[in-house]
């Protein structure tokens, strides 16, 4: 099955003609394969055909202290990160289930991975994108690993300074690397935005960059399109109320949706115009000014604006008839090569 962007296994995600949108479920499956699978399916309906989970292997990611410490985000799953984290993680099995089952709506599950025994993790399942988080951009010993199988990754770019980011991308140099700019903050405040980092990042490395966002709502998103961001990343839910890790900074299905409409309206609108558009011959041709004689003219003559000439409506074929740049906007004087009457249109081939 190709998707968009994935061609033999391969993900290139630098054609700006389309903009990717990326379900981040996240750990918002709450541990659960069948709140998951509700996930993927609402996220396909809504548009998307990459949706991505998150692996770790906590033990190995955190410290003792971290992981024993009292964590009250969400009683329900556990009273400390270690039993709320292990309480989301997926075995070989169930990840294997959910690929097949993402596969059959027609899209593509993918992973985050925040450490190398999670990275082992995904290469076992045959994960054809590796994601790097935000929380992983300064992981040398990480990108260092993933480096070495030369996959397609992402990797987002929040809490990490210019020259950190200019790190990783050197550590990464032999993947098929994507960027997306993120601000870690939860939710980001549109002050903190900073969305000109899109085109900057693609400026900087020749990469293709996205946007992954913490923001309420959707402006963001709909904006960082416009900036000509090839895809975008957005944690998704079934209900912003649920108890969870992340419920509260994602959007719901309706939301997502409504995001992939209007990037539909705006990919194909940031091209460079440099050209007049056919379809702009007509007010063109009506409603510019063209070149009319005031008086007969005489071969010879120079042409000047209230003198001998004057510029008004309509200007017809602009190919064929002079404007009024080429005349008052020339250092050279222009020349009539044969006799005009008075009142009419002066064209290209009667003057030098």
């Amino acid at each position: 099955m190709l998707y968009p962007g994935i061609k033999n296994s391969t993900v290139d995600f630098s054609n700006y003609s389309y903009c990717h949108i990326i379900a981040e479920i996240g750990l918002n499956h709450n541990g659960s394969i069948e709140l998951a699978k509700e996930n993927i399916r609402k996220s396909v309906i809504a548009g998307c055909t990459y949706v991505k989970i998150q692996k770790r292997s906590p033990l190995d990611l955190s410290s003792k202290g971290m992981l024993i410490d009292k964590f009250d985000k969400c009683p329900a799953f556990g009273s400390n990160q270690l039993q709320v984290r292990d309480r989301h993680e997926f075995t070989k099995k169930q990840y294997l289930e959910l690929a097949n089952y993402a596969e059959s709506y027609g899209a593509l599950l993918f992973t985050s991975v925040f450490d190398i025994p999670s990275l082992e993790f995904a290469l076992d399942c045959n994960c054809k994108i590796i994601k790097i988080a935000s929380h992983s951009n300064t992981n040398s010993q990480l990108l260092n690993k993933i480096n070495e199988y030369k996959l397609p990754s992402i990797m987002s770019t929040g809490g990490a300074s210019i020259q950190e980011i200019d790190e990783a991308v050197n550590l990464l140099s032999d993947c098929n690397l994507s960027l997306m700019h993120c601000v870690s903050a939860y939710p980001t405040p549109k002050e903190l935005a900073s969305l000109g980092t899109i085109p900057f990042l693609h400026e900087r490395y020749s990469l293709p960059v996205g946007f992954s966002s913490h923001e309420n709502g959707i402006s963001q998103s709909i904006a960082s399109a416009a900036l000509g961001a090839c895809m975008i990343e957005r944690h998704v839910t079934l209900s912003q109320t649920m108890e969870g890790l992340d419920h509260k900074i994602s959007l719901n299905f309706e939301e997502l949706s409504s995001l992939r409409n209007h990037i539909n309206n705006i990919v194909g609108t940031i091209n460079i115009k440099k050209e007049i558009f056919e379809q702009e011959f007509s007010a063109r041709n009506n409603y510019h000014v063209g070149i009319y004689a005031l008086r007969d003219i005489q071969k010879g003559e120079i042409l000047k604006t209230g003198e001998n000439i004057r510029l008004c409506q309509p200007a017809g074929d602009f190919r064929i008839n002079l404007t009024g740049l080429e005349v008052n906007s020339s250092n050279k004087p222009v020349e009539v090569i044969s006799n005009i009457k008075e009142g009419e249109q002066i064209k290209k081939n009667q003057v030098s």
